[in-house]
């Protein structure tokens, strides 16, 4: 039995309520609400013990069989204490017992933030901090160990010999095969793209506007976002050079409006090529709804302050409003989505018990450039070299496994700076001095920068690149690159 004494009335409010708006969450998916939403891991059973007790799920029926019945006097003469129980109709149902106290759920405004992280432990300044671009593109690869590595640093060989493998170069071309967009197909044949690193929302595919990701990571992150309602789908922006019919369709299909359920979802590489496929089952008449993803995902959606459909937000000096779609559900009433304001940007979520301070921090901790700069466009995001990788360290021979690999990382690196790059700045970069702060959540890497250094501008490209990409190490902490330019006198 789960031990459901150990939760806050704030998490008690919060999986009910999700139960009740998504019946078909399971209990191992509210599990993951909560631990995304208050850091609180909690076991499938304590959900469903919590859910019972609140008599927001029900037992399953089964088959009733004939038993013997006490007759209505002789119940009377055994529990004469107990209260009697109004009679049903003969040959009706039962009638229902009386319902059981729910908990009032939290109001919106008193949902607490998330767990503040514990101060950044500083560490001491070391060389070769300019190596953390190289660990970002390994880490970038997957989230889970790759060839055998568990670490940037077992590249060296320092646990053995992981890279003993006559099918190294298969692996890395398998690992790293990029992809540019996410399509989704609904049912009423509509479709929709997503590029690869969720910065924006097109009616087409936007063909590399941004960085490719490694099919690995792509594989491995897509259905938590897209299909199982793991994490909330966080987009950077919608491409306003659209229709703003591409939004609606995303809204329907998260919102799993008739008609609109997602179909296929196809990972598109380089000239439109399909590299995977998810295909799912089409809701058929007369069949349930409970068919495989029928039902509500979340998402939030940044808009430009630009977009026409939404001057009327602008003007409005709330930082928050409600926003009565024009999409109706199954019972024809208008989709209520929330509509909050920041930094000259609009941001539209179909998360309707989170906060504002919630959804804003989960929207920057994805994206944290976005609304740094008023009025922002999709276009102007800087984003470095968004070509292939081609090999310009060393040969392609596998005579030295650690080093080719190490050569291949550097490839990888130059995508994250300005095209005009040369491999040896590279190799100047990588020798640049920093110190490490950290906490749970965050490493974040400071590189000290001479004023004198020529390629400044090419350091803070990459950086900020890095930032807008969501890189993760093996601790699951996000990286952040901060450049702290220092004055070197001159003699």
């Amino acid at each position: 039995m789960g031990v459901v004494y150990k939760l806050t009335p704030e998490i008690s409010s919060f999986i009910i309520e999700q139960k009740k708006s998504n019946p078909q969450l399971t209990c191992q998916h509210l599990a993951g609400l909560v631990l995304s939403r208050f850091g609180q891991p909690l076991s499938k059973s304590s959900v469903h013990e919590l859910l019972k007790q609140s008599h927001t799920i029900t037992p399953r029926l089964h088959k009733l069989k004939n038993k013997f019945q006490i007759p209505p006097q002789k119940k009377a003469q055994i529990f004469p204490t107990i209260l009697a129980m109004p009679a049903s109709p003969a040959g009706g149902p039962a009638p229902d017992p009386p319902p059981a106290p729910t908990i009032e759920p939290v109001a919106m405004q008193q949902v607490p933030l998330q767990k503040p992280p514990q101060p950044l432990t500083q560490g001491q300044v070391q060389q070769r901090m300019g190596e953390i671009f190289l660990k970002a593109a390994f880490w970038d690869l997957s989230f889970k160990p790759i060839l055998g590595l568990k670490d940037f640093d077992d590249i060296n060989g320092s646990t053995g010999s992981p890279l003993d493998k006559n099918s190294l170069r298969l692996e890395w071309e398998s690992l790293t095969k990029p992809v540019e967009a996410i399509k989704v197909e609904l049912e009423d044949s509509h479709c929709f793209y997503i590029d690869c690193r969720f910065q924006g929302l097109y009616a087409d595919n936007p063909q590399k506007e941004f960085l490719a990701a490694p099919l690995e990571r792509s594989a491995g992150e897509m259905p938590d976002y897209v299909l199982n309602n793991i994490q909330p789908l966080i987009i950077r922006e919608f491409n306003t050079t659209d229709s703003i019919t591409t939004v609606y369709d995303l809204i329907a299909a998260f919102e799993n409006l008739p008609g609109k359920a997602i179909t296929k979802i196809s990972l598109i590489g380089a000239q439109n090529q399909i590299l995977t496929e998810f295909s799912l089952p089409r809701r058929q008449a007369g069949l349930p709804v409970g068919l495989p993803l029928a039902y509500k995902r979340h998402f939030i959606l940044g808009i430009s302050s630009n977009c026409e459909e939404f001057q009327w937000v602008m003007k409005d000096q709330k930082p928050e409003n409600p926003w009565l779609t024009p999409l109706k559900d199954k019972k024809g009433q208008p989709i209520a989505l929330r509509i909050l304001k920041k930094g000259g940007n609009i941001i539209i979520t179909n998360l309707l018990s989170y906060s504002y301070d919630n959804i804003i921090k989960l929207y920057l901790n994805r994206h944290p450039q976005s609304l740094s700069f008023p009025n922002v466009s999709i276009g102007n995001l800087v984003v470095a070299n968004t070509g292939s990788p081609t090999k310009t360290f060393g040969d392609d021979t596998l005579t030295n496994q650690s080093q080719w690999l190490k050569n291949r990382l550097k490839e990888r690196a130059l995508m994250l700076f300005p095209l005009d790059l040369p491999p040896a700045a590279l190799e100047e970069i990588l020798a640049l001095p920093g110190f490490e702060a950290s906490h749970e959540k965050m490493l974040q890497v400071h590189l000290n920068v001479p004023d004198q250094f020529p390629y400044i501008q090419s350091v803070q490209a990459a950086a900020a690149c890095v930032n807008s990409l969501d890189i993760t190490d093996p601790k699951g902490r996000k990286i952040d690159v901060q450049v702290d330019v220092t004055h070197v006198e001159r003699f």
